[in-house]
């Protein structure tokens, strides 16, 4: 019974097979599209990101820049003249801790005192952690942007270092080092990377000359293993990477996909249950021609072995009924050959007549073969008739 089973919707389970084929390489398709959607909705917001906080860098480097130039020119500067420099050139920057002047790498001047006032006389050659960095400035006369560090002051931030240098004809004579202090946070946040609204787990590394991740100044290191979406910095000279990944993890792709799946599944369904009508209908269908092969096997037994005649004819509603089907025995019966018959029901019984006056006592019934039929024609345009003739006193 099973195998009749499967062997009967045989094409409906190769349909299912199809489909669920289809359906699983949809999902993948739609997971991976989703997947790719929300990863370049990512990229867009950490090259937003990107933008802003190089901006703060250079933006930065041109505050500190703007002191520079004006202690490179003057022998020497005030406590009161330095104030009020540094107030005017970093106005609205709430990020900028404090503004170090080191003259030959020993703080002497520094804004906003009060709080930095155990800055002054730092020199930096007994700081070993920020001196490799001091020297490397000096040395180079590049401007260096470092961190994050732990300040004397306390805290984390980042210091922007700039060689200043005066000009006595064609020689450069080194100066000192101009140290702008960042705090951490307070920067980032300004750069936008510390937002609450922020839908994103982010981290900031800094790379080694290899590329590879070095110092996180700020984030959670894990987002590095977490496939993330990455955009480089450069901070004036030195590599740095932010990393991102959705808050909920990449996993949010999927929620999506769920109700893609619900679809997918729904169409799935709209395919499957009409192929199913079909491959039912299909089988009824067998079993109706079947059951009319096994009539009709009976039928044409029947007439075969019936001894005397049947005629199928059409009654058509305004028309003369027309003979479609008769039997051999026409001709011993009502004495003419089936294919002589008249299309007219009077043409018929005229036939029987015939074949009874030839034949005499021994001849057919001809009107016997008109008693059971039907009324004409009253509702219908046209139906099938069949009757049956036989010789005088013969059963039918």
């Amino acid at each position: 019974m099973n195998k009749s089973f499967f062997a009967s919707y045989f094409p409906f389970f190769m349909a299912v097979v199809a489909v669920a084929a289809l359906g699983l390489g949809l999902k993948h398709q739609t997971s991976a599209l989703n997947e790719a959607a929300l990863r370049e909705t990512i990229q867009g917001e950490v090259e937003i990101l990107q933008a802003r906080l190089q901006s703060q860098v250079e933006n930065s480097e041109l505050i500190t820049r703007g002191i520079a130039s004006l202690l490179s020119r003057d022998e020497d500067i005030s406590q009161s003249e330095f104030s009020m420099l540094v107030t005017g050139v970093t106005k609205g920057r709430d990020d900028v801790l404090n503004v170090a002047w080191a003259p030959d790498l020993v703080v002497t001047r520094v804004h906003p005192m009060e709080p930095n006032r155990s800055v002054l006389g730092l020199d930096y050659r007994t700081v070993p952690d920020q001196l490799n960095d001091v020297s490397a400035v000096r040395d180079s006369g590049q401007t260096a942007f470092i961190g994050p560090i732990n300040l004397v002051q306390g805290g984390q931030g980042f210091i922007l270092r700039m060689p200043v240098y005066s000009r006595d004809q064609d020689v450069l004579e080194f100066r000192g080092i101009l140290s702008t202090v960042f705090d951490l946070n307070l920067f980032l946040d300004r750069a936008g990377l510390m937002g609450d609204s922020l839908p994103l787990d982010l981290v900031l590394v800094k790379l080694d000359a290899n590329g590879q991740p070095k110092d996180v100044a700020y984030g959670n290191e894990d987002v590095l293993i977490s496939q993330p979406v990455s955009a480089a910095i450069d901070f004036l000279g030195a590599k740095w990477l932010l990393c991102a990944i959705p808050l909920d993890g990449w996993s949010a792709a999927q929620e999506r996909t769920l109700s893609q799946t619900f679809l997918i599944m729904l169409l799935c369904g709209c395919i499957l249950g009409p192929l199913f009508l079909l491959n039912r209908m299909a089988l009824s269908r067998k079993v109706v021609i079947e059951n009319m092969r096994h009539a009709n096997l009976r039928l044409d037994s029947f007439i075969q072995n019936f001894p005397g005649v049947f005629v199928t004819y059409v009654q058509e509603k305004e028309k003369r009924d027309q003979v479609v089907f008769a039997t051999d025995s026409t001709l011993d019966i009502w004495g003419v050959p089936k294919e002589t018959l008249y299309l007219t029901r009077r043409d018929v019984e005229e036939c029987s007549k015939r074949g009874r006056r030839a034949t005499g006592r021994g001849g057919a019934t001809g009107p016997r073969l008109w008693y059971d039929l039907a009324p004409r024609l009253a509702k219908h345009q046209w139906r099938w008739q069949h009757s049956l003739a036989g010789r005088l006193g013969a059963p039918l």
